[in-house]
């Protein structure tokens, strides 16, 4: 009773989660984007995808509140009104479903079960099968695993396999398979249950899928409830195997072990119940479910009771008791029922007395039949093994009134009256009660044992098909690769003819076609030449105009440097004078660069080396002292084009000038190194140095003054370059640009 107890809490968990694979779970983010589209569309078909999509996302929102559930009706309630407007079959199939998930949660199963059939006939007529299995799924989920709903759930699932297997979706089809199996193992259907479990496993091997913990465990229970235990432990071994190779420390590993667990104490090893007893509590500790808890330690406590080791059996159950408390009094079914056979086999009544008033009151707030007549033969046996036969007799009238239909129940009936009647003395009551048990357990016993071979034939028969399918899957692959082979080889044929031929109308046409571009091909040859020559003329003018553009660049320039010269003798202040000295320095560093590229072929780009050492030599003459500056200069062979040249001039021009004019005062010598080297490919460092007195100990780079220096570091940016000043023992100014020859390409193309 504890396992098929177990087992349907299971199955009623998955069946709740069975659709988390298909939606969510959404995050509150999620919605703005959709609600943004929303709004900017139009009473159409996409509106009504849109509103659908809102409903989903507030439905299967993680932590989903009573407010999100509203929501999501609102927009299904909107969705179902535009599409019903719109007649779009589609998307009402689609709203029906939607709310077939909602409306239950809003108290109206019976609007929720109506939608889903709905859904279910306008999905059948699109031929959408996979969410017609879906929807079938959801229908049987309407049912419970009683007597009277059990066979329409099972009716719905069959429904679901079907369209799945049209879908061929082979996954869901494991999925449902598994359930079915599931479902029929619950109202002691085995034989149906193994087919299903066992054709569940095959479709989940043929797609490689690896979670197969959950029909490997089923398999376990439905092996053993047919009478083979042994095979029973085998499946559950497999299912603890697979948990682990999938990395699955879920609380369904509780569920494995404690299924295992009860398979080992059915064949009375107990030591091996224990252990595994042991290692579903402490799964069931780690996510804190207390009903598994309480449910797992009260099969712990059973094997404990059989080995005599009382005292472990009384620590974990008061240890249960305490760290894992239950609210509802029904909830501690399990740990009572453990106490009581407890304290029954040490012979200790009356501390078993309070368990039985917990039980007793169980009774009367209503529990199901079965579990009534489960906790009346724990008491019936209590007080028999105490000696208080008139509370034996009361339960046993007791038992007698739930009417159970069941043989087994009638037997023992008769058993305990006869046992009873034989205590009072009354030995014709007794004997004759002795014979109802005797008849009723031979009937009880012919026709578990007619069960049991009937449950061994659908092993065996199981097993036979098992066998034959896989032959006939050999069979079939054998014949597929015979079949392919052969369709291989005619395919093989016909295209081989097929390229035969168009190979010798390729040949014809290739013969056509060459002299017919033969002759265009002649006349496309004088044209193309005439074109050449006409371009070559063209190349050459252009080439002459860039020559004579930068020479009359270069002519104006130093028309400028003139006028500047001449404007300078009006002038009476120096400092004046001094600026527009500095101008004409600047200007002749441009003009330099115009000059050496009209005197070159080409007309883009100029020798850097060359252009610093007639720079320097132009700023020496400039500036004559009593004792000469030192220039020492180590430049790199490298062309550069107009956009890099002209910056790096003049920031030569204007570093140089400064050393010369600051660096070292009263007329002292001084030494300047200018070095530019490629540090890496297209990496440049231009480095300008001096061993003069310095810029100053309060110099910083941030509050720059001097026009000299912002213009240095304006230039800077220009070629894309970083600027460092060194102010240690003189003045050291180090730019770090980037240059490559694409960038050359690429400007030269810009300019054309």
């Amino acid at each position: 009773m504890r396992k098929k107890l177990l087992l349907l809490m299971m199955l009623l968990w998955s069946w709740e989660s069975s659709y988390a694979d298909f939606l969510g779970p959404f995050l509150p983010k999620e919605v703005a984007p959709v609600l943004i589209k929303l709004r900017a569309s139009r009473a159409d078909t996409t509106r009504v995808r849109l509103l659908i999509q809102l409903g989903d996302l507030y439905f299967y929102r993680a932590g989903r509140s009573a407010v999100d559930l509203d929501s999501a009706q609102y927009y299904t309630s909107a969705a179902h009104k535009l599409a019903a407007s719109l007649d779009f079959e589609k998307g009402m199939a689609e709203v029906y479903f939607q709310q077939g998930a909602i409306l239950p949660m809003k108290n109206q199963r019976e609007h929720g079960q109506r939608a889903t059939e709905a859904a279910a006939k306008l999905f059948s007529k699109q031929k959408n099968y996979r969410m017609l299995g879906e929807t079938y799924y959801r229908l049987a989920g309407y049912f419970g695993l009683q007597d009277s709903e059990i066979q329409h759930r099972i009716k719905y699932t069959n429904l679901s396999l079907e369209a799945f297997r049209a879908a061929k979706l082979t996954l869901k089809e494991g999925a449902v398979l598994q359930a079915l199996g599931d479902l029929y193992q619950s109202r002691g259907d085995n034989g149906p249950a193994l087919s299903s479990l066992k054709q569940a496993l095959q479709a989940y091997q043929s797609i490689n899928y690896k979670q197969l913990m959950g029909v490997y465990d089923l398999l376990g229970t439905v092996y053993t409830s047919l009478g083979a235990p042994e095979e029973g432990i085998k499946y559950g071994m497999l299912a603890l195997r697979s948990a682990k190779a999938a990395g699955d420390t879920s609380l369904q590993l509780a569920t494995i072990y404690n299924r295992i667990g009860i398979t080992h104490y059915t064949l009375r090893n107990y030591r091996k119940a224990i252990e595994n007893y042991e290692n579903a509590v402490r799964i069931a500790e780690k996510y804190e479910d207390f009903e598994t808890i309480h449910m797992v330690a009260a099969n712990l406590s059973n094997p404990y009771v059989k080995l005599k080791k009382y005292a472990a059996a009384v620590r974990l159950l008061k240890r249960v008791e305490g760290k894992y408390p239950v609210k509802e009094l029904k909830n501690k079914y399990w740990l009572d029922r453990s106490y009581i056979h407890l304290y029954r086999e040490q012979k200790q009544y009356e501390r078993a007395t309070k368990y039985i008033i917990e039980l007793l009151t169980i009774v009367d707030e209503g529990i199901s039949p079965e579990q009534t007549e489960l906790i009346y033969n724990l008491l019936i046996e209590f007080y028999i093994v105490k000696g208080d036969y008139a509370l034996a007799a009361k339960y046993v009238n007791l038992r007698k009134k739930l009417k159970l239909e069941n043989i087994r129940v009638s037997y023992r009936s008769h058993l305990w009256q006869a046992k009873l009647d034989s205590i009072n003395h009354q030995y014709f009551s007794a004997l004759t009660e002795f014979q109802k048990y005797s008849v009723l357990r031979d009937s009880f016993f012919n026709e578990s044992k007619s069960r049991q071979i009937n449950q061994l034939e659908i092993i065996y028969e199981t097993e036979k098909k098992e066998e034959n399918i896989q032959a006939l899957r050999k069979e079939s692959v054998l014949q597929q690769k015979m079949l392919s082979q052969a369709s291989l080889v005619q395919n093989i044929t016909y295209v081989s003819i097929s390229l035969l031929l168009i190979i010798v109308g390729l040949l014809i046409y290739g013969y056509l076609l060459v002299r017919k571009n033969n002759k265009t091909l002649a006349a496309s040859q004088q044209e193309i030449s005439n074109k050449n020559i006409s371009l070559g003329r063209l190349v050459s003018e252009k080439q002459w105009l860039m020559k004579e553009i930068h020479h009359r660049v270069k002519n104006n320039l130093h028309m400028i440097v003139g006028l500047l010269e001449s404007q300078s003798e009006f002038l009476k202040g120096d400092e004046a004078k001094m600026a527009l000295a500095e101008s004409e320095h600047r200007i002749q560093s441009m003009s330099m660069i115009h000059q050496k590229l009209y005197q070159t072929e080409n007309l883009t780009s100029i020798e850097i080396s060359p252009y610093i050492h007639e720079l320097v030599q132009y700023l020496k003459d400039c500036f004559r002292s009593e004792k000469p500056v030192e220039f020492n200069l180590e430049i790199d062979q490298v062309d550069m084009n107009i956009s890099h040249a002209i910056p790096l001039g003049l920031i030569l021009n204007e570093a140089i000038i400064n050393s010369l004019k600051y660096a070292f005062p009263d007329a002292r010598s001084g030494k300047i190194d200018i070095v530019l080297k490629q540090t890496s490919l297209g990496h440049f460092l231009l480095t300008i140095s001096d061993n003069g007195v310095g810029l100053g100990s309060d110099f910083n780079i941030n509050q720059v003054n001097s026009f000299g220096l912002t213009l240095i570091l304006g230039l800077s940016q220009d070629v894309g370059g970083e600027v460092n000043i060194i102010n240690d023992g003189g003045t050291a100014i180090q730019i770090a640009f980037e240059y490559t020859p694409e960038q050359m390409h690429t400007e030269q193309y810009a300019e054309m």
